[in-house]
């Protein structure tokens, strides 16, 4: 679908948690808006989606944003579990946006986030009930024509395996 305006249309980066999540939940940390504050400890608030629009600008000269949350153990131990982030996109977005996974500390933000080649496919970790595991999520955009195309239901899957 083609569109003449200044964004993709990303209303639907919503956030899913697929397989076997274990009573698995993914809450805010406390500075959710993007920008340099971005980060902290855990808030109360559950995640409902992750990333925001995707500008023109960024769609032109490429971008990479992060967000950071935490992974909590709700009903039961999650125990040596590995956590990814898929993107499900046609593939003419999953040619240029990517999604990578770092483990974060309980209270860092957007100035001590983990070293960019810290990100990876995924993560392994056990969360003890009760717990969370602090995450970070990086959103890597590349830089493509000024052509802007727009997907729908373009979404963030956390998947979790044995």
């Amino acid at each position: 679908m083609r569109f003449d305006v200044d964004s993709f249309d990303t209303s639907q980066w919503d956030l899913l948690i697929d397989s076997d999540s274990g009573g698995l939940k993914v809450f805010k940390c406390v500075n959710w808006a993007e920008g340099a504050s971005h980060g902290g400890v855990i808030s109360e608030y559950e995640v409902d989606s992750i990333f925001d629009t995707i500008t023109a600008a960024q769609n032109l000269t490429g971008h990479t944003d992060y967000r950071k949350m935490f992974f909590n153990a709700s009903a039961a131990d999650i125990t040596w579990k590995t956590y990814r982030a898929v993107l499900n996109a046609p593939n003419e977005v999953l040619s240029r946006v990517t999604l990578s996974i770092a483990k974060g500390t309980a209270s860092d933000d957007m100035s001590d986030k983990p070293a960019d080649e810290s990100f990876g496919d995924s993560i392994t970790d056990d969360i003890l009930l009760g717990d969370s595991l602090p995450v970070w999520i990086k959103r890597t955009i590349t830089a493509a024509s000024s052509d802007l195309i727009y997907y729908r239901n373009v979404s963030v899957s956390l998947t979790v395996s044995s």
